[in-house]
């Protein structure tokens, strides 16, 4: 018996061993289980405390042990849920809902100890554990998820985009001929403006029938199911608008998988404009023939004329071409004054008589239809310079004032033949000096619309003898001239305006002539709008004109406030807000404090040059004082100074005056390449003019090279002529003053300054002479220079009154309108008490800040800035200081 009992407790403990093997066993596996899943798992107790988590979560966490991550997890989760829930709150919350409903599903925010947002979807499970609950947490990383879904929203919205901007009218309809979605080209078409018309319809935009008599529901599923079948079908459709309007059109069916079934795409392409092209085609084919003989007759009579025209011309040109050479080649200082007036009067006459073959000649090409338009891309306001140029001392020579503007709205690259736009606008102008004798000729380049069309127009307006009312009809007419005996002096065949009336016409554009008899005439000529490519414009300034980073850093280096303002000007081009220095000094505490990328270094200044300056800034302990490019802005372009240059530092140099495609290149090799683009607009002047000359004035300033020199801005070069007078009025007594003393290095360095801001005003010869006087200072000898000094002191005399005499030029604003100092400092005023009352209010006069106060100059960009970040008392100082200098502006 007690064998039996003792197997029998051994069978027991046996089995009690089996059954705790196999549940260490279950607990393994499900052990592994919860470590090997890919998921965040974690383990919570009813009370929401965090028991256990698995592997993945402390990899995707970024934490290397459990307890760490026990005790931190709180910082996983952001303070607030996205639905603006407390995270902590929320868990608490949501574990004791799992315990109660048995399961939850939601999204939660994590982040990760690196800082990155972990969107999860999270599913809470309730378990029971010894008698008590357990919450069991898996979570689904979604970031992929979400990626793939942004990128598919994205795809989409291509898709949509692609879609509304094909030039096509595009539709996707269902096996049933129902219309799922359209592009707007489609609305277009059909004249609808509410995509819901079209969506679901199937028929409603067909006539009834086709013109043959066939029914168009019946077509349309033949079509239908010949797609189906062959995948595409093309064919000719007649629809009608939503007005009615009959619209022919050449449709193309294609079937396309969708789903589980297909769908058709419709492309449909409106042939209206084709059939009545077509149409003017068939109706012109009927007069072929007749005009077939009578063009064959006229072609023989014009083909003879012409023959005989240009072998005329050809007979004449030769030796008019010879005499005019001839004549430009002989002596003329061994005549008298009746012998010269007799030769000036033979090479005007040859001019004119070439003039007269040349008309003939175009006018004969025109009869003949040999006349061809070749367009090409070019810049209209390089055109329009060079006919300034021309006509400006055409018109000066009679003693008439003038005038030119370009609208600075006025595109600038534009399609077309250059060369008979040119011709056209000469023959005005010519003949507006012709018959002007007193007063101004007036020429602008603008843009209008008419009846939905826009020109570019060519204005010309003069105050000359003006035309009769009963002659304005004729006055395009062939060898057409008027009040012979009033204009018996002028020459000319009368083709003139002929020959422009037909290259007008050839380019579809018209001419407008309105004119007062005695008084003056003004010729519009409406040439049709092409826009041009720039890439493709011919002997343009520049192939390309560099754009520079806001983020580039300029120093211009220069003594001389006029060179800084202008180099300053040059930069700003480029979209470069350059720093300046007035000395050696301040450029080296400037370089000091920022790292410039380009420094312009002027070559002579007082107490340091600038060859001592770069120097310096090369000793600096920095690396980067030692590489960067350091570029010589001189009037010394001598090749020792250039090896001087070189010697102490420099990397380049730029010539004074300042040359823009020499700048332009500059900026191109010794910047980054990353930190440039290229453009090919190039800057033009779009500035009316303020410095006009007097009548038979003989000036000793070039106004078209200081013109240039100041980037065409007449603006800008009539505040460089003041700015002139007000740095270099005493020159010539500062030179005499230091030269009593000995100085003979810092006359010699007034005069250098005096040769580069002279030549770069257009004062030749007083540069030209201040050159002389630096030169011979070299030798530090008193009387030798006294000769060249006296030449200087007249020729600078004689600057100085021209200046004086010029009226002080206005500051414009972009759009033309003078600048109202009043209206400024009312704004300033306005604008104080805001700031000062911290009011929000200055945030709506932003506009009104940039409109009136920018043109003054000052930081009102720094001011902007500072309003939109409320920073309304560091505002109030930079108003003052804008407000001091308009106060300074007006009292000078």
């Amino acid at each position: 018996m007690r064998k039996k009992n003792i197997r029998k407790h051994t069978g027991n403990t046996l089995e009690h061993r089996t059954g705790e093997q196999k549940f260490k066993e279950a607990d393994s596996r499900i052990l592994l289980m919860f470590e090997a899943n890919p998921m965040i798992c974690t383990l919570w107790d009813e009370n929401g405390g965090l028991l256990d988590c698995n592997k993945s979560a402390l990899n995707i966490f970024g934490i290397e042990n459990k307890q760490d991550f026990i005790r931190i997890y709180d910082t996983f989760s952001p303070e607030f849920q996205p639905d603006g829930r407390r995270s902590l709150e929320k868990r608490v919350e949501l574990i004791a809902e799992t315990i109660k409903d048995g399961m939850k599903k939601f999204t939660w925010l994590f982040r990760t100890s690196r800082g990155e947002d972990l969107p999860v979807e999270i599913t809470l499970v309730k378990v029971d554990w010894e008698g008590e609950y357990r919450v069991a947490s898996y979570a689904r990383d979604l970031r992929e998820l979400i990626a793939s879904e942004q990128e598919r929203n994205e795809a989409e919205q291509r898709t949509r985009i692609m879609l509304d901007t094909t030039p096509m009218a595009c539709s996707l309809c269902d096996k049933n001929m129902y219309i799922i979605d359209c592009n707007q080209e489609m609305m277009r078409l059909f004249e609808i403006f509410d995509k819901s018309a079209l969506i679901g319809q199937s028929f409603l935009f067909y006539p009834e029938c086709h013109p043959d008599g066939r029914l168009n529901i019946e077509e349309a599923k033949k079509a239908y199911d010949t797609v189906f079948k062959t995948g595409y079908y093309k064919f000719e459709w007649l629809y009608h608008s939503s007005k009615g309007e009959e619209i022919p059109a050449e449709v193309t069916l294609v079937r396309i998988q969708w789903k589980d079934s297909y769908r058709i795409a419709c492309y449909a392409r409106d042939l209206r404009e084709f059939k009545a092209n077509l149409k003017k085609i068939q109706e012109a084919g009927k007069h072929s023939r007749e005009m077939e003989i009578y063009a064959k007759v006229a072609e023989a009579a014009s083909e003879a004329k012409s023959n005989f025209l240009a072998s005329m011309s050809h007979e004449i040109r030769t030796p008019m071409n010879a005499i005019i050479g001839m004549t430009d080649l002989m002596r003329t200082d061994n005549l008298d004054e009746k012998q010269l007036s007799f030769f000036n009067d033979i090479k005007e006459m040859s001019k004119t008589l070439l003039q007269i073959i040349n008309d003939i000649l175009d006018f004969s090409k025109i009869e003949a239809g040999k006349m061809d338009i070749l367009p090409i891309h070019f810049n209209l306001l390089d055109l329009f310079d060079n006919i300034c140029s021309v006509n400006h001392f055409m018109a000066e020579s009679k003693g008439l004032q003038f005038r030119s503007s370009f609208d600075p709205d006025t595109p600038q690259i534009i399609y077309g033949d250059d060369l008979r736009i040119r011709q056209i606008i000469t023959n005005i102008m010519n003949n507006a000096i012709k018959y002007t004798q007193e007063g101004y000729v007036d020429f602008k380049i603008t843009t209008i619309v008419e009846k939905g069309r826009r020109y570019i127009a060519f204005i010309v307006e003069d105050t000359g003898i003006g035309i009769k009312k009963e002659n304005l009809p004729k006055l395009f007419d062939s060898f057409e001239q008027f009040d012979n005996k009033k204009n018996r002096s002028i020459n000319g065949t009368g083709l003139g305006l002929a020959i422009t009336d037909n290259l007008v016409k050839m380019m579809e554009g018209k001419i407008d002539v309105k004119s007062e008899y005695g008084k003056g005439t003004i010729f519009t000529i409406l040439l049709p709008f092409m826009e041009g490519d720039p890439a493709q414009v011919q002997q343009q300034e520049f192939s390309n004109l560099f754009m520079v980073d806001s983020s580039v850093n300029v120093l211009v280096v220069d003594d001389n406030e006029i060179n800084l303002k202008v180099a300053v000007a040059y930069l700003a081009r480029h979209k470069i807000q350059a720093d300046t220095a007035v000395n050696g000094a301040i450029a080296i505490q400037k370089v000091q404090q920022k790292h410039y990328h380009i420094i312009f270094m002027d070559h002579m200044m007082p107490e340091m040059d600038g060859t001592e300056v770069t120097k310096r800034i090369r000793a600096l302990p920095d690396v980067w004082y030692r590489t960067a490019p350091i570029i010589a802005l001189t009037a010394n372009v001598t090749e020792a100074a250039q090896k001087i240059f070189s010697k102490c530092g420099m990397n380049d140099f730029i010539p004074k005056p300042i040359d823009a495609k020499l700048l332009n290149n500059m900026l191109s090799k010794w910047l980054p390449s990353n930190m440039i683009s290229a453009t090919s607009q190039p800057a033009g002047n779009t500035l009316p003019r303020v410095l006009p000359r007097k009548p038979a004035e003989v000036s000793v300033i070039d106004r078209a090279e200081g013109l240039a020199h100041a980037s065409n801005d007449e603006a800008f070069y009539g505040e460089l002529l003041f700015d002139f007078i007000k740095n270099h009025s005493a020159d010539m007594q500062k030179i005499k003053s230091v030269l009593d003393t000995g100085d003979f290095a810092t006359a010699r360095r007034i005069a250098h300054t005096l040769k580069s801001t002279a030549a770069l005003i257009g004062a030749g010869t007083l540069s030209e002479a201040a050159k002389l006087v630096e030169n011979i200072l070299t030798e530090k000898e008193t009387k030798p220079a006294l000769g060249y000094i006296n030449k200087l002191e007249i020729e600078f005399d004689a600057v100085i009154k021209e200046l004086s005499a010029i009226p002080q030029p206005v500051r414009m604003l972009a759009s033309g309108r003078a600048l109202d100092t009043n209206e400024a400092v009312v704004l300033i005023e306005k604008l104080e008490l805001l700031l000062k009352s911290n009011n929000t209010s200055s945030l709506d006069l932003l506009e009104e800040i940039k409109i009136t106060l920018s043109p003054f100059g000052g930081d009102c960009g720094k001011l902007i800035e500072l309003i939109e970040n409320f920073d309304f008392a560091e505002a109030a100082e930079i108003l003052d200081k804008i407000k001091s200098g308009i106060v300074v502006t007006t009292q000078d």
